[in-house]
């Protein structure tokens, strides 16, 4: 099959990198996710995003099957990975579910960091962020309302495997993040920096939801 690609227009500064790194996040914990190819220079790239269809050869997103029916530690993954880059509020319709032979699993079709628009001045407002402010655990969020339709055991196993991701999330590697981002399109000083500050920020987020676990799990226990 030929490579699908759709043109996604630059939300703000950096959005290409914040893209990529969302990316690069899910494929280290265990997804399969589009690919991004930033084009031009400058800090407010445009970028091509790889069809959801090339991620699992010969699957195809199924509309049919519902988002509770992701495999908990797949969307543990996703969960995870959105935490770290500040998806806060992923959009339901963003999700598809690729039906493989012993699993479901997500797949997304849109990356919306929330690292975007940041100043190293709000980086310590960052650090204060907890768990409540992600809009996606709420009843109606994407996350929320996977967790209600889980039963017990899975459950259990959604939140066991979080707690497992985050030490993997701390092994993603930014040096070759780095490299490959200026490999792909040669980055300017503001970029190489911006690199920086998402690895100063992730590392960040993954303290925080390392230790806010309780908060995360009378949170998804509440939505009833």
């Amino acid at each position: 099959a030929l490579p699908i690609y759709s043109i996604r227009r630059s939300r703000g500064d950096f959005d290409h990198i914040n893209s990529t790194f969302a990316s690069d996040m899910q494929q280290h914990l265990g997804l399969e996710s589009p690919d991004i190819y930033p084009l031009g220079v400058g800090p407010r790239r445009d970028y091509l995003i790889d069809s959801t269809m090339n991620t699992q050869p010969g699957v195809t997103p199924r509309r049919d099957v519902p988002t509770n029916q992701i495999s908990p530690k797949k969307m543990a993954a996703l969960f995870v990975s959105d935490f770290v880059n500040g998806t806060e509020d992923r959009n339901p319709l963003s999700v598809e579910v690729m039906q493989l032979a012993d699993e479901n699993v997500p797949v997304v079709n849109d990356y919306d960091s929330g690292l975007t628009e940041l100043s190293k001045i709000k980086i310590a407002d960052r650090n204060k962020q907890t768990i409540k402010e992600m809009r996606s655990l709420t009843a109606n969020g994407v996350y929320g309302k996977y967790y209600a339709e889980l039963k017990k055991e899975q459950r259990r196993l959604f939140i066991s495997e979080i707690r497992e991701l985050i030490a993997r999330a701390r092994q993603f590697n930014f040096v070759n993040f780095k490299e490959r981002m200026q490999r792909d399109g040669s980055l300017s000083d503001a970029e190489l920096a911006h690199v920086d500050i998402v690895n100063k920020i992730s590392k960040q987020r993954l303290n925080i939801l390392e230790n806010q676990q309780e908060s995360l799990v009378e949170i998804l226990g509440g939505n009833k």
